[in-house]
């Protein structure tokens, strides 16, 4: 090999490790940014984590308070409907009690009415 082949042979070899350099420069700060993108990333996540589990809370919490709600509405309801039927069976009662007091009222109207020597 001549000293100029030598002299080429050697800087060609220079020059691909000098590439080779640059590329592996440039990998390093695609993984530096790749890194800082992950740590944003498991970041959000874990944001993204909590929020999660704060929203399940909060519909734990809602589902129990419907629940009591709807288990209270169903309660007043039947209180409801058996205050009704009392107040049903009362003012049948008091209808009963009214005819009853009207028919001895017009007894009582026709023993005076006919004790005055009379009809009317």
């Amino acid at each position: 090999m001549t000293n100029d082949e030598m002299e080429r042979a050697m800087d060609f070899i220079l020059k691909s490790q000098a590439r080779a350099e640059a590329r592996i420069g440039q990998a390093e700060e695609r993984q530096a940014r790749t890194d800082e993108q992950l740590a944003l990333t498991d970041e959000q996540l874990r944001q993204l984590s909590f929020r999660l589990e704060s929203l399940s809370d909060l519909h734990r919490t809602l589902v129990q308070v419907a629940t009591q709600t709807f288990e209270a509405q169903a309660r007043i309801n039947e209180s409801s409907r058996a205050d009704v039927k009392r107040t049903e069976e009362a003012l049948a009662s008091l209808a009963e009690q009214a005819m009853r007091t009207e028919r001895r009222l017009e007894a009582l109207i026709r023993i005076v009415e006919e004790g005055r020597g009379g009809g009317g």
